[in-house]
């Protein structure tokens, strides 16, 4: 995991590539209305894919709106497949995340904050909305990945 949460994993995959093409294939295919699974993914160049939850969090134009995002990359080995990935939360909850540590620090070292109230309960709130934040993040990658690896059989 790096400064940015991002997370990369690597499968080996006794599939020929044509067999696991055939299942992402099946997941860029299916209608906008088939709730089976919170997945979708989209074709971007020679073997690579992205996939994101099918529903977004929220849509504002020029924000990015999907809880997060796994970019996968096929490479054919022989009779096996090798599948890289990068598995990464939404940029704007990571924003978010270093900005309210940077309001927890300034709270710590006794810079005021634009929260009024004592100095107990800005730290409380800084730190426990981090951590709900932190968790959040968390429960949207691993989500995504634990979906992929479902529809894969990984």
């Amino acid at each position: 995991m790096d400064i940015f949460f991002a997370r990369r994993h690597t499968y080996i995959v006794n599939l020929p590539f044509e067999d696991v093409s055939e299942n992402i294939q099946s997941i860029t295919t299916r209608k906008w209305s088939d709730f089976s699974e919170n997945i979708t993914a989209r074709f971007t160049h020679h073997a690579n894919y992205v996939f994101t939850h099918k529903w977004s969090v929220a849509y504002i134009r020029g924000i990015e709106g999907m809880p997060a995002c796994l970019k996968v990359k096929f490479i054919k080995e022989n009779e096996r497949t090798k599948i890289e990935t990068s598995l990464r939360p939404n940029s704007t909850f990571v924003i978010f995340f270093y900005l309210i540590a940077i309001f927890f620090l300034l709270e710590l070292i006794g810079i005021n904050t634009f929260i009024k109230g004592s100095k107990v309960f800005n730290l409380v709130f800084f730190g426990g909305f981090d951590l709900i934040l932190f968790g959040f993040m968390q429960l949207f990658t691993n989500g995504l990945r634990n979906r992929f690896e479902k529809i894969l059989q990984l």
